[in-house]
């Protein structure tokens, strides 16, 4: 499962609010991974997520790009794991500055935006710029708005060792 949430689009499409059944399928021997999503019910959330989320520790300090065939081309062989805030599937998400910053140090590390700012989009997706250091704890923040509300967001998250 930690394999899926590193994927951005697959965490995004798997957290989705509305969805609330899932049925995962692997092939044995190197075969595919199948997602089937699914709704007993619409519930529509009122809150905005962030992942990695506050207090989550064992967070994968390294991320392959190339190996989510959904992620643009663009980025370097190896990146942090991937920063993602969503609320539902159709969305208005849109951020004016994001952030994150080693919390001992305050070095701040680049993020590389999947959206530029101001642009609307139903999830924002922000990759670090390198690999993040094991063991280390992060601060995040992200302003901007969700669905034409203001909102600011933080996530303090720890690196695995």
């Amino acid at each position: 499962m930690d394999s899926l949430l590193l994927a951005p689009l697959t965490r995004l499409r798997l957290l989705a609010a509305e969805l609330d059944e899932v049925g995962i399928g692997i092939s044995p021997v190197g075969g595919a991974l199948v997602t089937n999503l699914g709704v007993s019910g619409y519930r529509l959330p009122d809150s905005v997520w962030v992942y990695p989320y506050t207090g989550q520790a064992g967070v994968a300090p390294v991320f392959l790009p190339g190996a989510d065939a959904t992620v643009s081309a663009d980025l370097p062989a190896l990146t942090g794991t991937p920063l993602t805030v969503s609320r539902y599937l159709f969305s208005k998400l849109t951020y004016v500055t994001a952030s994150l910053k080693e919390e001992a140090s305050g070095i701040e590390v680049r993020l590389l935006p999947q959206s530029r700012p101001g642009e609307t989009t139903a999830a924002l997706v922000f990759y670090p710029s390198q690999p993040l250091k094991p063991g280390t704890q992060y601060l995040w923040r992200v302003t901007g708005s969700a669905d034409g509300l203001p909102t600011t967001l933080a996530s303090r998250f720890t690196t695995a060792p």
